[in-house]
């Protein structure tokens, strides 16, 4: 047999070999040449990289965020230690500058740091620490923050995700008249729970239990809930924000102690990647819905998580986002987790039959959706990567499984009846958009759809760095991040060596924020680093015409965020869309308001303010807004 095939291969050889010299006889002799691949090389000009058109310039020590680090103290020893921080970028006093909410480690001097930017009294870009004098005093392994004024008091409150309990920050500016916050967590009811661990089999791993440990245990049996990324949202369209936070897995020594001593394929995974930093070593802990059921007076969250059917069981959640799909405007629930399935939970009327005490509910539609993703999911963004003026997503993987990118569209389906409908759907493209290949090597995680270059397209930033850390060291693996330029039509660029040094360095990336913290019209970026130093690029970009809007949106007397509002924009013969999300990119805040890129125009011809929920009021139309920044203050709905 063996000769037989050598044969029938040496003959294929032979025929495929006289055809390409037919061919080349035909085409060399007969005609111009129909391709590059058959020209000289000496008559194609030398190929260039493509441009990114602007410089991102690390400006973090000029701003006074030096002495600003995220700090384990003993190094990154497990998966506990892998995965922090995100951060947050957001304007917090209302004075119209975005400041900066840094979270710590164990060893920084505080768990949470408020810096203040002072731009406008510096006439230049500053920023102040003014954790102290706002109250501040915890100290902790801080993981992810996520905003909305959960109290309706007009001012922007904070959600701190922790390994361990978790902090609700209720900012008091609206009744104080100063920046300052009260920890509500514990009285709020959105603490976190207890867990703890025990061994019912010799041969087996111990496994974990929800609640405190029993006293015939000790407390050495107990397990901390591990909180990542965390959502405000009114899911059931009463006037207040609810909030869901993702847990990611139960750690315990004695578990992976465990796991080391199985057989020969775990010691194969033990050499490239320590069992303790392996999040398929733990079990995965169950994240948490809570629903706001408190008023002016008593601020109170009650957990509703089986009753709405919220359960994501075996879900190692990270990133985690309420955005709006359908045409009800009811937010959907997505969760990106880790070394296991992501989730949409999609948002629909409670029956009364059933006896809950709910309005909404939710079913898992991820298959409905088309965003079945079985990769390992950490961050997640939102934006409209094709042009198409519609909100598409983007999430962040392991290596070797490059970024998810989700486009959406409408499907045409039968309904029960029979009928033909158009039916919201999502198609993957992260390969044809040219993400797929270019972010297979590295491990993402927060992620960014910004305009950099305010062309009017949404073009991607992405931070990375391996969780595991180098031979002989305590200290994550740190990687180049990546800057891609939107075509328009959502393929892909990448251009991150022409974008300058800064981003030609590595960073031990976590979260990533983008927002104009100079205001000079273009976006910058802040990236938060695993036990190392946050970092602040400025967009240094050319004036060469190219102009922008900025909209802030609040509301008031009732809230002075924005949370899942659309911001539309007609500018020229484009329609550019945003919508502004509690969370989002890894573990992260962004600025509650819209950046669009005009290009070379003067203003956008008319922008749409939509509510969510399709009771709301009929939406705010602003017209001839020039290039600037803008801030919309809309009375109570």
């Amino acid at each position: 047999m063996r000769f037989a095939s050598d044969a029938r291969l040496a003959f294929g050889l032979l025929a495929l070999s006289v055809l390409a010299l037919a061919a080349f006889v035909v085409v060399g002799f007969g005609g111009p040449l129909p391709s590059r691949a058959l020209r000289s090389p000496a008559s194609e000009p030398a190929m260039r990289p493509p441009a990114a058109g602007t410089e991102f310039v690390d400006v973090t020590d000029q701003v006074g965020l030096a002495p600003f680090q995220h700090d384990h103290g003993q190094g990154v020893r497990s998966i506990v230690d892998a995965v922090a921080p995100g951060l947050g970028l957001l304007d917090l006093d209302e004075d119209g500058d975005l400041d900066l909410v840094l979270l710590g480690g164990p060893a920084s001097r505080t768990g949470v740091t408020i810096l203040l930017n002072r731009r406008a009294e510096r006439q230049q870009l500053r920023f102040e620490d003014v954790t102290d004098a706002a109250g501040i005093t915890w100290r902790g392994a801080a993981q992810g923050v996520c905003a909305g004024d959960v109290d309706g008091d007009g001012d922007v409150d904070l959600f701190i995700t922790v390994y361990g309990d978790n902090l609700l920050l209720l900012n008091q500016l609206a009744d104080r008249g100063t920046l300052a916050f009260v920890e509500a967590a514990q009285d709020a009811g959105v603490r976190g729970g207890r867990w703890h661990w025990i061994r019912s089999d010799p041969l087996h791993p111990p496994e974990a239990r929800p609640g405190p440990p029993p006293a015939e245990l000790g407390p050495e049996h107990e397990v901390v809930e591990f909180s990542t990324g965390a959502t405000f949202g009114d899911l059931d369209a009463d006037g207040d924000l609810d909030l869901y936070v993702a847990n990611y897995l139960s750690y315990f020594e004695e578990r992976h102690a465990m796991q080391m001593l199985r057989p020969t394929e775990r010691e194969r995974l033990e050499r490239s990647e320590p069992f303790r930093f392996q999040p398929q070593t733990f079990e995965s802990q169950p994240d948490r819905l809570y629903l706001n059921d408190g008023d002016e007076d008593d601020l109170l969250f009650r957990e509703i998580t089986r009753a709405a059917r919220a359960r994501d069981p075996h879900g190692r959640g990270l990133g985690v986002l309420f955005m709006l799909i359908d045409a009800d405007l009811y937010p959907e629930l997505y969760v990106a987790n880790d070394a296991s399935d992501n989730v949409l939970f999609r948002n629909v009327p409670a029956d009364p039959a059933e006896g809950l005490d709910l309005r909404r509910r939710f079913d898992d539609a991820t298959a409905e959706f088309g965003l079945h993703d079985p990769n390992s999911g950490m961050g997640i963004a939102r934006g409209d990567a094709d042009g198409d003026a519609d909100l598409d997503l983007l999430t962040t993987n392991w290596r070797f499984q490059s970024a998810s990118l989700f486009l959406f569209r409408h499907e045409a389906r039968a309904d029960a009846n029979g009928a033909i409908r158009s039916e919201p759907t999502f198609e993957e493209r992260s390969d044809r958009s040219g993400l797929g290949r270019a972010t297979s090597p590295f491990v993402g995680w927060g992620c960014v759809f910004f305009d950099y270059d305010n062309d009017g397209d949404q073009d991607v930033f992405i931070g990375n760095g391996f969780t595991s850390p180098r031979e002989g060291a305590l200290a994550c693996t740190p990687e180049k991040p990546l800057l891609f330029q939107n075509d328009g039509a959502g393929h892909f660029v990448d251009v991150t060596a022409s974008a300058g040094p800064a981003l030609g360095r590595a960073y031990a990336a976590r979260g990533v924020v983008a927002g104009d913290l100079d205001q000079d019209g273009d976006l910058d970026l802040v990236i938060a680093q695993n036990d190392g130093p946050v970092v602040v690029l400025e967009n240094r970009l050319p004036d060469l015409g190219n102009r922008s809007l900025t909209l802030a949106v609040s509301l008031r007397p009732m809230r002075a965020d924005a949370v899942n509002v659309l911001v539309t924009a007609d500018v020229g013969e484009r329609r550019l869309v945003q919508e502004l999300l509690s969370g989002g990119s890894y573990l992260c805040q962004g600025p509650f308001e819209a950046h669009f890129g005009l290009g070379r125009l003067p203003r956008a011809d008319r922008v749409r303010i939509t509510w969510p929920f399709s009771s709301a009021p009929a939406p705010r139309y602003l017209h001839q807004v020039a290039a600037g920044r803008h801030r919309e203050i809309l009375g109570e709905r």
